[in-house]
This record gives structure tokens, sequence and C-alpha cells, in this order.
């Protein structure tokens, strides 16, 4: 397959937006592994938009138009885990009426994608391993087997090679995930992206707020390049969805973009960012659980990740709430 060079790459890119040189990158590793991986692994931070390049990569494959089937790791129930994934017959256990095709199964000629794979149960991890090997899938409440033809595409926001370190994820699995990984950058790594970005989504909110056409004022654009976006992608989606909607001209001012702290400056050593970062998290998760009284499972639903990532960043920052909830 003859491949252009990455500066050459349309935008957008099966519906990634940016040419920075991170980005063209990224594009071209996708172009050359979509026709013949069985498996690929997306990596990034929060928000850097993995489920867009697992689509780019769906898109790209001989599996276009076949089953795209999404997997949220963090969302199901951990003892619904394996009936989700595989399915069950009826009488397998209390409540299971009916016989029912898992989400693998659904994806049986195309490509299942595993966002937050590092979620997964232990048991669930040897039992998809296993799938991985074979090809089959066995349902819950039988020894039957099924042959399954899946193309499989993962993604995480965490080091999974550092989750196997501390136990929490099987080396074998990681190894048979990783065969490729593609990365996806932070958006503070191509702040190249940020105005094309701002005005993809600006133009986008104005199509669905009736606002007709919608500009970024030059003072706007400037402040949007210089802040870190901690929260990446979406973030800045987020941004310009407020902006859209709750500004009163026909362009996205610097007084419509509700964006504090002040972002560091631009010179600001790497160390300190991440520093930044890390308290901005521990501001967003105090609030969520004083908004919510405490309330784990709350909390982390208005903040976006599971209850088990919640624990982990409670017991990362030292958190104690006086009369939390579990």
């Amino acid at each position: 397959m003859t491949l252009p060079a990455p500066a050459t790459f349309a935008e957008p890119f099966h519906g990634l937006i940016g040419q920075s040189a991170p980005m063209t990158a990224l594009y071209d590793v996708i172009a050359r592994v979509a026709p013949h991986f069985s498996t690929a692994l997306v990596t990034g931070e929060t928000g850097t938009g993995k489920e867009l390049v697992a689509r780019a990569l769906y898109r790209l494959s001989p599996r276009n138009g076949r089953p795209f089937v999404t997997v949220n790791c963090s969302a199901i129930v951990e003892t619904l885990f394996e009936s989700e994934l595989f399915g069950h017959v009826r009488g397998a256990f209390t409540g299971a009426t009916e016989h029912r095709v898992g989400l693998y199964e659904r994806a049986s000629g195309g490509v299942i994608f595993l966002d937050e794979v590092g979620e997964l149960p232990p048991s669930v991890q040897a039992k998809l391993l296993r799938v991985l090997e074979t090809g089959e899938i066995t349902r819950v409440g039988t020894s039957d087997t099924r042959r399954v033809d899946v193309r499989v595409i993962a993604a995480t926001n965490r080091s999974l090679d550092a989750e196997v370190r501390a136990g929490r994820f099987r080396a074998d699995l990681f190894y048979r995930l990783n065969v490729v990984e593609l990365a996806v950058p932070a958006l503070r790594e191509r702040d190249d992206d940020v105005a094309a970005l701002a005005r993809h989504f600006a133009a986008e909110f104005a199509r669905q707020f009736g606002r007709g056409r919608l500009e970024i004022a030059a003072e706007a654009e400037a402040r949007l390049r210089e802040w870190t976006w901690p929260g990446n992608v979406r973030e800045l989606k987020n941004a310009i969805e407020r902006a859209a909607m709750l500004g009163q001209r026909d362009q996205i001012e610097v007084a419509d973009l509700r964006m504090a702290p002040e972002p560091a400056p631009v010179a600001e050593p790497r160390l300190h960012i991440v520093r930044r970062i890390a308290d901005l998290e521990r501001r967003e998760i105090e609030r969520a659980l004083v908004e919510t009284a405490g309330n784990k499972k709350e909390a982390a639903r208005r903040l976006g990740i599971s209850r088990r990532a919640l624990y982990r960043r409670l017991e990362k920052f030292d958190l104690k709430i006086a009369g939390e909830a579990a």
C-alpha cells in the first residue's frame, strides 16, 4: 500500500482534526496498521479522542461497514461483566430468563472496541485472553463454544505496563493487546491544532444551536492557545459549547470563555505544569464529593470515571471526606 507523506493527509482525517506533527505522525501509523491489525492498543490521557482514533482505524480497515461494537469497561457492573461481554443462556443465573448474545459475539465479522480496558476485572481478563488466543467464546451457563471472527481495539488512559508491575493487569493479556500501540498526543503537545479544533467546534455548535456563522475573536483564540488544557480536546469542546450557548454575539469573545484558574505561562517548567494539573484534578474531585455530600458513586458519575478509578485518586491525593457515602 502506497501512503502519502504525513503533511498531505486531508483534514479531517476520518473524524480527527489537526495537522500538527504529532497528529500527522499518528495518521501515518493508523493508515499503515489498518489493513492488517488483529489487535491494537490506543493509549492517551482522558479526553484526547481515543475512540475517534479507534473509529478511524476501523474505517480504514477491510471491516469498514461491518459491526463496530463499543464496550465501556468502566461502566459495567463487575458481577455482570462476563455475561455482558460473552452472553449467557437461560437459567445461567437469577434473572437470566432468556438466551442473550454478548457484545463480543455481536461484533463477529467486525471490530470490538474495549474502552478503558484497564478496568477489566481479573477473572474477565483471563477469559478475554483465551478468546483472543482461540477465537472462541463460551456463554455463561454452558460449556459449548462458539467461533467468532473479531478484531479488537482496546484503549486506556493508564499505563498498562505499570498496572502489570502492580499486579492489577495480566502481563500475557497486555502483550497480546499491545501488538501495535497508537499513542494519542495530549492537546498541550499539539497546541498548533487548538485554533483549528476550536473553529471546528464553533461551527458544529453554531449549527446545533441555530446561531448561524460563529467566529472566534483573535483575543479569544490567543487565550485558547495559552491554556494548558488538562482535560484535552474534551475540555476544549466543552469550553466552545458553553461559549456558543451563552454568548450573545456572532463571535466568541474572551469574556465568553469560562476557564479558571489562569493558564500556566508557556515557559513554565514541565514539572510545574504537571503539578498544576494534579492540583486541578484534586480540586475537581473535592468539589464533586462536596456537591454529592460524599456519595462516591454519584461523584464518580459526575467526573466521568469509574468508582474504582475514583478510589485510586482518593488514595493518591490522600482525600478523606467526613461523612462520605459508599
